[in-house]
């Protein structure tokens, strides 16, 4: 027993003291940032990454950083990446509309898709899985009300009330149920890269791109693209990707040339 307290005490005094650690970093990047210093601020904050302590905060401070060192594609990669570990993050959504826009970077996630369809999507993944999930649970609690109601009630208008107001509700939980699956999956297995500055020259296959025959598509550095398959030629390792303007809709590329959010 006293073994297990003095393991526990020692446990506690090293979070305490990671944590120390870590806020320290943090502290000594704002200051460093704040006096322009990005290059020692984007360095400290990547050491805080590094040691496991990611959030959506520091990842949208990273972003900030890179985009000050006009490092487009990253900066991009780490908005998006803020915005997977917190859908509500209204400062990364509207930051990688401003850094779209500065480096003309479009965005095509839902380029093939109808307008309004587009629309639900994009209004759809701004919200976390967990607010889809208790809103179905809210619906589910106010369709046994209704059911309740429709059961107790003598009254055929609230009779009526009850069962559409059940059936309503019913309804509202399973897609609520279905959106909060999907944000999920999406957040947890997302499949999609921001193109590198280093890439951006799609081949047909994956090779090395030796001439202009070999190139697919050229997408603009920053660009967001579906990973649908890797295979591994020489030691180097190769994405299929797809894009909704790429002609052929699928090529290759290496994954030094894309970053995963």
């Amino acid at each position: 027993m006293k073994q297990l307290s003095i393991f526990l005490i020692m446990a506690i005094v090293g979070v305490c003291a990671h944590a120390t650690t870590v806020q320290a970093s943090l502290d000594s990047a704002a200051v460093l940032y704040d006096r322009h210093l990005y290059n020692d601020a984007l360095a400290a904050m990547l050491q805080v990454e590094q040691q496991g302590a990611s959030s959506s905060a520091l990842c949208y401070n990273i972003g900030a950083t890179y985009y000050r060192l006009n490092n487009m594609p990253l900066a991009v990669t780490y908005f998006e990446r803020a915005r997977l570990l917190d859908p509500g993050n209204d400062d990364a959504v509207q930051a990688l509309t401003i850094t779209r826009e500065r480096g003309q970077i479009a965005d095509d996630a839902f380029a093939t898709d109808h307008y309004m369809i587009a629309t639900f999507k994009r209004w759809m993944f701004s919200h976390a899985g967990d607010t889809y999930a208790t809103w179905a649970v809210v619906a589910f609690i106010i369709m046994l009300a209704a059911v309740a109601l429709f059961l107790l009630s003598d009254r055929v208008a609230l009779r009526k009330l009850g069962f559409f107001g059940a059936l309503t509700a019913l309804v509202a939980c399973v897609a609520l149920n279905v959106m909060a699956s999907t944000v999920n999956d999406v957040t947890d297995h997302h499949r999609f890269a921001v193109i590198s500055q280093q890439g951006g020259k799609i081949s047909a296959a994956p090779r090395v791109v030796n001439d202009s025959a070999d190139v697919v598509l050229t997408l603009k550095p920053g660009t967001r693209v579906l990973l649908v398959d890797s295979v591994t030629t020489d030691s180097v390792r190769w994405y299929a990707i797809e894009h909704p303007r790429a002609t052929a809709r699928r090529g290759w590329l290496p994954s030094t040339a894309v970053h995963r959010p």
